[in-house]
């Protein structure tokens, strides 16, 4: 019951963050590999790397951690992304 507990908060937490996001069309422009260390040893990632403007017209690009040990995005895809006022 504490597990479901938790989770239920970690949950409400979540949207209520989300709640507050403002969305943008993101692209994916490249993919970045890197190396991290997992439980089975060390394993490359591939993150994509993605862009997008502001509602005022900033460009944006960020690398993601959604990535995985085969690619999930390919350069040109495009996506929802959603981001804070405070820090896009």
């Amino acid at each position: 019951m504490l597990f479901f507990a938790l989770g239920w908060n970690i949950r409400a937490d979540l949207a209520r963050q989300m709640a507050t996001m403002i969305p943008a069309q993101g692209t994916v422009v490249e993919d970045v590999s890197r190396i991290a260390n997992t439980n089975s040893g060390k394993r490359t990632f591939d993150d994509p790397v993605v862009k997008f403007c502001t509602a005022n017209g900033e460009p944006i690009r960020f690398e993601s951690t959604l990535g995985g040990n085969l690619p999930a995005f390919q350069a040109g895809e495009q996506g929802e992304v959603l981001y804070t006022l405070v820090n896009p």
